[in-house]
């Protein structure tokens, strides 16, 4: 008895590989009943169903961790992906079962992602005291000075003095 999750997500965060800035899919095949990773995969581009199906088989065949082995139920997230991998799963006899959250998965690719992309830079809303009004009114400024767009009437030759009693580091 083994219950396997496996899923494909894209990575929070842009990282830079050979110089450009990408930001990855993973597909991941966990053990929830042995706490392994059995595979794993990283792509540029999202993941096709024949990927993702390799993937699957070599957590079968070769995993990363523990015997060779089919698990007796793969849990997954809703996705087309999986909708056209039904047909392969039950002829190997594999049951798959569409669950809303897939606690062990989501606590590796967490880490995975930590160790790739570094910790996840806080929200507005983690900001001690901030509030959703305040977010709101802060996204309505921002955009509000976007729209105005101040640097198209302000040639690249023009500078542009700030000055402000309140800070000493100044004039800017």
């Amino acid at each position: 008895y083994d219950v396997w999750q496996a899923d494909f997500r894209q990575m929070p965060n842009w990282i830079r590989i050979a110089g450009a800035k990408v930001r990855p899919w993973t597909i991941l095949v966990t053990s929830r009943s042995n706490d392994l990773v059995l595979a794993h995969q990283i792509s540029e581009d999202s993941p096709s169903a024949a990927l993702v199906w390799d993937t699957l088989v070599q957590a079968m065949q070769q995993p990363a961790a523990g015997e060779p082995h089919r698990a007796t139920e793969l849990q997954v997230r809703h996705d087309q992906i999986w909708d056209s991998l039904r047909a392969h799963l039950d002829e190997i006899g594999l049951q798959m079962s569409v669950c809303e959250e897939l606690d062990e998965l989501d606590e590796v690719f967490r880490g995975m992602c930590e160790q790739v992309c570094g910790k996840p830079q806080p929200g507005l809303l983690d900001m001690p005291g901030m509030k959703p009004d305040q977010v709101g009114h802060f996204y309505e400024a921002a955009a509000h000075f976007f729209r105005l767009a101040p640097w198209m009437k302000v040639g690249y030759e023009a500078a542009i003095k700030i000055e402000c009693d309140r800070y000493q580091s100044g004039p800017w």
